[in-house]
């Protein structure tokens, strides 16, 4: 799992062309400035990752799930 922060909502038929990439049960969902990417095959692996910046059509930058729940889990911690 991946999510990309993006500087604006995408517009939704940039998602569904990416969406029309995916196999074996890879996923896309958009939420607001946020989109997730479900690759179990890998990241590297998955025809719909490997167009996702160049078809998005949003500045953005994305990272593993593991990476984003550190990085929640070291905001709290600097929050106490």
């Amino acid at each position: 799992m991946h999510a990309a922060w993006l500087a604006h909502p995408p517009e939704p038929d940039n998602v569904a062309r990416i969406r029309s990439r995916a196999t074996d049960g890879e996923a896309i969902e958009a939420v607001d400035n946020i989109v997730y990417l479900h690759t179990p095959h890998g990241f590297g692996r998955s025809k719909m990752a490997e167009k996702f910046d160049a078809w998005i059509g949003v500045a953005n930058t994305a990272r593993n799930w593991n990476t984003v729940l550190k990085l929640a889990e070291l905001g709290r911690a600097a929050l106490t």
